[in-house]
């Protein structure tokens, strides 16, 4: 029978998946035991699993967390990266003994091919078995994934090569000077030129006229990953794409209670706006987010939709794969929905009524400004690998364990705000520039994971940040940053990230949240 979910306390949810689980494992262990048994014992197999998956998967914990992961975490399996993404990579693991490697990986991705498609588990069976069984799923998995992201990949490379070439024609150039080979080329090519010293030089030989030699010395003009990222904000809903995934890729999902992604149509000032944002029943936390000028469609103003946590992330790893998402109302209300290369939908509802859920209170405007230069995120990112690393060593070498790094000291210097080591006091690297003369009036921390985060999402999207410190029932409470992300239509979407400060050895944060 179906899995049924009916027990309120996870020790009795945990109950119930253990017994349908043990179900699957003994049709599993027929299937092995009997020389691999027959496809159909298989494909029973699959289909009771993908059964026993889908439920687990739309269920919650108390604490927002999939029930996915309390099972496989309390069966012994790994929720790890590849877990995450995709569950049955772990719940293969757990039903099969004896079958291969390569084939559990083969039969995990036609089940998450399943999921992505929306594949009904009633109709499981029969898609399995119309669609050439568990090869021409796995082709068409292969091609969906790797299809959709060629496309934006040559996209992006075609829109970096224009970006390029249009950085080169607009800047400075030497006076026109004949060739010594007549040529009838006209466009971008590789020379060979003698400086003599005096600031002049000579072309002495045209090397290569040829795009595809010409193409990868202008790809090294204009970095890769930033640009497929402003690619992928120009499709449709893209924006609000953008918005979800820095926002998750900024805050810290595992150690929030019930967050969500409140996404509300406004007027603000006669000018209309769409407030994304994380919202949380934690009271302080790091908080991010956006205001994208201009409606989302469908929505109606000042009509407030979540998405879960399950949601949200389906949305951030699927849109890639997916293309023509809109936003469709039906009568069981609002969704996003693609419509090709097959049909992909994800529900938005209402915040659950029983919750009280805080989010960031960022201020107006602050007196001690700073800014945040992308190409310093690199150098942090690597002062922090490298005090892990001595503490590594340092640990080897004594009977006494030192925890592995969790706070940087902040310290004004120079103009700047250094990050400091916790246990070193002379080792300090830059982090923002600011012209705050006053020191702090306690001591103020920030979390090491969470600069990382910054650091990280800063550093991949090419993007500077202004802000100033913010003061909430105490000073210095946090660093709230100002992001803005520009269309080329002149559209501007602007990120507020509010970075708290820990002021304690228990490493508590500071209140930077309110109530909603």
């Amino acid at each position: 029978m179906p899995l049924s979910l009916t027990k309120n306390s996870l020790e009795g949810q945990l109950e119930q998946m253990q017994s349908a689980f043990e179900t699957i494992r003994h049709k599993a262990q027929d299937y092995e035991q009997h020389e691999k048994g027959t496809i159909a014992k298989l494909y029973a197999t699959l289909t009771d699993l993908y059964s026993f998956g889908e439920t687990i998967r739309a269920a919650m914990d108390e604490d927002g967390n999939p029930l996915t992961q309390q099972f496989i975490i309390h069966r012994g399996g790994k929720w790890n990266r590849p877990a995450q993404a995709n569950p049955y990579i772990a719940l293969l693991g757990l039903t099969f003994s004896g079958l291969s490697a390569p084939l559990k990986s083969q039969y995990a991705q036609v089940l998450h091919h399943a999921h992505r498609t929306n594949v009904p588990v009633k109709d499981f069976g029969r898609w399995l078995i119309a669609g050439n069984g568990i090869k021409g799923r796995l082709e068409e998995a292969t091609e969906l994934t790797g299809g959709t992201a060629r496309q934006i990949n040559a996209k992006a490379r075609l829109s970096r090569l224009a970006h390029a070439k249009s950085l080169l024609s607009g800047g400075p150039r030497s006076t026109p000077v004949s060739l010594p080979v007549a040529t009838t080329h006209k466009g971008f090519a590789t020379v060979l030129v003698e400086i003599d010293g005096n600031n002049n030089a000579s072309i002495l030989r045209v090397l290569d006229t040829e795009d595809s030699r010409i193409d990868p010395l202008l790809l090294k003009l204009e970095p890769g990953t930033a640009t497929a990222l402003d690619m992928s904000a120009q499709r449709p809903l893209g924006r609000l794409h953008r918005a979800i995934n820095l926002i998750l890729s900024l805050i810290d999902i595992r150690g929030l209670s019930d967050v969500h992604i409140r996404i509300v149509n406004r007027m603000e000032r006669g000018r209309s706006i769409c407030c994304v944002q994380a919202v949380a029943t934690t009271y302080s936390y790091m908080w991010a987010g956006f205001v994208l000028e201009g409606h989302l469609p469908m929505l109606p103003v000042n009509h407030i939709l979540a998405l879960d946590m399950s949601g949200a992330q389906d949305f951030q790893s699927s849109f890639a794969q997916f293309e023509d998402w809109d936003i469709l109302a039906g009568t069981a209300g609002y969704a996003l929905v693609a419509a090709s290369p097959l049909t992909k939908t994800i529900a938005l509802s209402s915040l659950p009524s029983d919750k009280g859920f805080r989010v960031g209170a960022p201020i107006a405007i602050g007196e001690d400004a700073f800014t945040l230069d992308q190409a310093r995120t690199g150098d942090v990112l690597a002062f922090i690998d490298q005090w892990r690393a001595d503490t590594k060593r340092q640990n080897a070498q004594r009977k006494i364990l030192r925890q592995s790094p969790r706070r940087l000291a902040m310290r004004l210097s120079h103009g700047g705000l250094q990050l400091v080591r916790d246990d070193a006091p002379n080792i300090m690297t830059d982090f923002l520039s600011t012209k705050r003369r006053n020191g702090f009036a306690e001591p103020r921390w920030l979390a090491v994971a969470d600069v990382e985060r910054v650091c990280r999402t800063f550093g991949t999207h090419e993007c500077d940040a202004t802000g100033w410190f913010m003061d909430s029932d105490v000073a210095d409470a946090a660093l709230q940053f100002t992001a803005v992300f520009m269309a080329a239509d002149g559209t501007q979407d602007v990120l507020t990230l509010l970075l708290p400060t820990v002021i304690s050895n228990g490493m508590h944060y500071a209140q930077c949240c309110a109530d909603i």
